[in-house]
């Protein structure tokens, strides 16, 4: 959401409302695509030849084209069920994903948290994909940053009255995808490993299931996430360390 003599665009000028409008139909029209080759194999299986079997996923997929083909709206505005969410898992759609829209713009703007864009793009995003996260950042900020050491970007980010979005860019992606953090700790050193947040509770044994894990002959239990209980029996008595959400 800039302009740089330096940056070519593929449509001539710099317009982040258009680019949004193409890109969303561009993963609607990838998704139709899909859909409509794999419909069109399955309906030869299930209508002409009988197969019982797949006639539920038939189902539902047909269910699917109504909201991306006929509605054109992307799949995860849809209201599905258990059912419906296993296909749409198995086929793995694009417009099912969660999104979270990253504004890139010019240092200058991101330090005075400035930009013509900004306003136009929210009320694009309210309307289009409601409750959706927005996160203004600087490719050319973050860059910088990358090339100081600490003392030094502690004092220009003192300097400019600023701060690093990365920190803000994974930890919502994290919880876009569902993810959340485990720690463990042995006797030389603390890991953190990246783990699937799910409904069913699962069992240490489920989380230790890697070889590093396995080698851990002891951890010492230090928190659990409030929404988790997981069981510690372990015939090496390995607890629990950590599992923390991100905020």
């Amino acid at each position: 959401a800039f302009e740089d003599e330096d940056v070519t665009h593929i449509e001539g000028e710099v317009n982040p409302v258009r680019d949004l409008e193409i890109i969303s139909e561009e993963l609607r029209l990838k998704d139709e695509e899909y859909l409509m080759t794999n419909l069109d194999k399955l309906e030869r299986t299930v209508l002409r030849g009988g197969d019982k079997k797949l006639k539920p996923e038939y189902d539902i997929l047909c269910k699917i084209k109504t909201l991306l083909v006929d509605e054109k709206q992307h799949l995860r505005f849809g209201d599905w069920n258990a059912n419906d969410i296993e296909v749409l898992n198995k086929h793995l759609f694009i417009t099912s994903k969660p999104v979270i829209y990253l504004v890139n713009l010019a240092e200058k703007d991101y330090i005075k948290k400035k930009n013509k864009w900004l306003v136009k793009i929210k009320e694009w995003v309210d309307k289009n994909d409601p409750g959706a996260i927005i996160i203004p950042f600087s490719g050319m900020f973050e860059n910088r940053l990358a090339d100081m050491d600490d003392v030094e970007k502690k004092a220009y980010l003192e300097e400019v009255k600023a701060s690093s979005a990365l920190d803000k860019i994974i930890v919502q992606g994290y919880k876009a995808l569902q993810l959340q953090y485990f720690f463990t700790s042995g006797p030389d050193e603390v890991k953190a490993w990246t783990i699937q947040i799910v409904r069913d509770r699962p069992t240490l044994p489920d989380l230790l299931g890697t070889k590093e894990f396995k080698t851990l002959k002891r951890t010492e239990y230090h928190g659990i996430l409030n929404d988790y209980q997981f069981t510690t029996s372990s015939r090496d008595s390995i607890s629990l360390l950590c599992s923390v959400l991100l905020d």
